[in-house]
């Protein structure tokens, strides 16, 4: 070959792997997923968000996404819903981003729900609210609805042969949700049904009514409180061995003292469940951030899987993914540390496993996981 031939085929040989590269750059630019909840302050709404980043370092560590990088968008809202609906506009306006894990609390899913809808698809991890089912057909969440707790909690209270309930709960939208559902769902007489601060010390006005109309079990609906503890010395000082059924918010019972004993919980996920998925999420955890995981933590890495099982399903297409996640079944369905995850019509999860503990000896012993 001429020496000008050669050079030329050489120039033109460097020009094409040049354009190579620059398009390999370009397919495996970084696909972007925003994070929105609320993250800053209490200890459950930090353990979201290392769910969340966990599973990113996962995916990235694996070399990501079909090659591409998993790059966070973080947007605290502080659980409000005008900041949360602040916030959805703001990943709404921002391009990059192809898909959302959040929010995690009803109060702020609710307000930026109407945001989203049409525009962006969005997991919410923990937000439990009935109100948000079939809200939006952009809106899915990995974590059961109140109305499907309130209902499996009713059937664990009539299985233990507890024919009479009380109800306390705390005066918002998780709370009154809750109650509600386990009072429409519980076979037995619910002799009351009362709105409690999370902050009461004193629960003597109860504990009287109690000792007067005797329930077989106080349900109790108070999110990171000590009222399921702070009830149990109360009945036991006036000798009244009425059993107590506390929601998912008082996993930290473990925390509690001797006067947690006998608690009933249920919750979306313990590290103590025994489950294979369940094990190895609690490992890496734990081994990432020197503690066990909540459900929370749980929840919100479940989140981020589904988003990216979307994203190497269909890309960054923000229409797409939405189909994706409709379109979810049992056989294609991501598993992840809760169980499969797949949505039907409203946009609920299908077949949430939950588990059923009780506190012995001030800590949380499983009873049975069951599947809703």
């Amino acid at each position: 070959m001429h020496r000008s031939s050669r050079v030329r085929a050489a120039a033109l040989g460097a020009l094409g792997a040049l354009l190579a590269a620059v398009a390999g750059c370009r397919s495996h630019a970084p696909y972007w997923v925003g994070a929105a909840g609320q993250f800053d302050g209490s200890e459950p709404a930090r353990e979201n968000l290392r769910g969340v980043t966990l599973a990113a370092e996962e995916v990235n560590a694996a070399g990501g996404i079909d090659g591409h990088a998993v790059r966070l968008v973080i947007h605290d809202d502080g659980g409000i819903g005008e900041s949360a609906a602040r916030v959805a506009h703001e990943l709404v306006a921002d391009r990059r981003v192809s898909v959302i894990v959040g929010h995690t609390t009803s109060t702020a899913m609710l307000a930026a729900a109407p945001v989203y809808d049409g525009r962006i698809a969005a997991i919410a991890t923990t937000a439990t609210a009935p109100m948000l089912s079939g809200i939006s057909p952009w809106v899915f969440r990995v974590v059961s609805s109140d109305s499907v707790t309130g209902a499996q909690l009713a059937q664990f209270s009539a299985q233990r042969g507890w024919r009479s309930a009380a109800i306390l709960y705390q005066n918002d939208v998780y709370g009154r949700g809750l109650a509600d559902a386990y009072r429409a769902n519980f076979p037995g007489r619910v002799i009351s049904s009362d709105p409690v601060p999370a902050d009461v010390q004193d629960l003597s006005t109860f504990v009287r009514f109690y000792r007067q109309f005797a329930p077989d079990v106080v349900f109790v609906v108070a999110g990171r409180s000590k009222i399921p503890v702070l009830l149990r010395k109360a009945l036991l000082d006036r000798h009244l061995h009425v059993a107590i059924l506390a929601s998912e918010g008082s996993m930290d019972l473990r925390l509690g003292s001797q006067g947690a004993d006998q608690i009933y919980v249920e919750a979306p996920f313990s590290s103590d469940d025994g489950g294979p998925q369940a094990t190895r999420f609690a490992a890496r955890f734990e081994a990432r951030y020197g503690h066990a995981p909540s459900h929370d933590a749980a929840l919100a890495y479940d989140g981020a899987l589904t988003a990216f099982a979307a994203l190497r399903a269909v890309g960054p297409d923000r229409s797409a993914i939405r189909t994706y996640l409709d379109r979810l079944d049992a056989a294609h369905a991501p598993v992840g540390a809760t169980g499969r995850i797949y949505f039907d019509s409203l946009g609920d999860r299908v077949g949430t496993h939950a588990v059923l503990l009780q506190v012995k000896q001030g800590r949380l012993a499983v009873l049975a996981s069951v599947l809703h």
